[in-house]
């Protein structure tokens, strides 16, 4: 829920670019920026190039009742970036799978839209409770993902005895594009929503009381009902570090890469899985399950 899903078409977790950033006043700060659209953690990005991502973002911070809060508005356009064509008719991708040819591919432009906001309804940074609302648009072939939505209320502890505490609730949408290739294999929109209380019990150990509704994507996947107790007590006590937990997800893809009915299959370096969107301190988004 941390960022449109739009982006990931054009935006990847490490790759080199640059860009200019421009501050015209306290409140609105806006950027533009020109980076490699392909994953180059752990490789050389100058010899492993492909597709290039312009970027412009703007944000306006603003308070409503003397309370802050802000909006963002960002736009993408990526270019020569290949990737698998969605538009294929899934017996053609089927048939080269099974031929051991390369499945057919695109180099088509690709452009999203995202809109982010946050606004406090009690309280400030510094202890408080607040909305936010994630949207995003993008052409939908060859980005996978048409459109998305996300929103939520979340703030410090509601308990009076509870300083360290947190808690959240939110409900995210995304709409899967219906072109060919998808549609064949039965992909289709996810949507679900979460709710957690994490209890402060000292600086160190917080608990976390979490319930998850997931719809998945994928058809051989069920809705998802998780509940689950989280601590961190585990990297207190016996010094378990994030680099650990995420070499995990290495080694997995590692294995995956083997087996040809693997869902992912691509090998994943230590750096990009640090370097993916935090879901839930310590694990990033490459430590999850789809």
């Amino acid at each position: 829920l941390l960022y449109s899903l739009v982006e990931d078409a054009t935006v990847p977790h490490v790759a080199l670019g640059g860009a200019i950033l421009y501050e015209p006043s306290d409140r609105i700060a806006g950027s533009f920026s020109i980076f490699g659209s392909s994953e180059t953690a752990g490789t050389n990005p100058f010899e492993d190039w492909n597709g290039t991502t312009f970027s412009t973002e703007w944000s306006l911070a603003h308070e409503m009742k003397e309370r802050a809060g802000s909006q963002t508005l960002g736009f993408l356009y990526g270019i020569d970036a290949r990737r698998t064509d969605i538009a294929t008719n899934p017996r053609v991708a089927i048939g080269s799978i099974l031929l051991g040819l390369p499945v057919p591919s695109t180099t088509a432009d690709s452009w999203s839209i995202y809109y982010n906001a946050h606004q406090f309804l009690a309280g400030g940074s510094d202890g408080g409770v607040g909305v936010f609302v994630r949207f995003g648009a993008s052409d939908g072939n060859p980005n996978a993902v048409h459109w998305n939505f996300a929103a939520g209320l979340g703030g410090s502890g509601l308990l009076p005895f509870g300083a360290g505490d947190r808690f959240g609730l939110g409900l995210f949408y995304l709409g899967i594009s219906d072109q060919d290739l998808l549609q064949g294999l039965g992909v289709d929109d996810e949507y679900g929503g979460e709710l957690f209380y994490s209890f402060g019990v000292t600086p160190w150990l917080h608990l976390t009381a979490d319930a998850q509704v997931v719809k998945p994507a994928l058809p051989v996947s069920d809705t998802a009902v998780v509940f689950a107790l989280r601590a961190r007590r585990h990297m207190y006590e016996f010094g378990t570090t994030a680099e650990q937990f995420a070499q995990v997800s290495v080694k997995n893809r590692r294995h995956a890469a083997l087996n040809p009915l693997a869902q992912f299959r691509e090998e994943l370096t230590l750096e990009q899985v640090l370097a993916a969107p935090l879901i839930a301190d310590p694990i990033t988004r490459l430590q999850c399950c789809p």
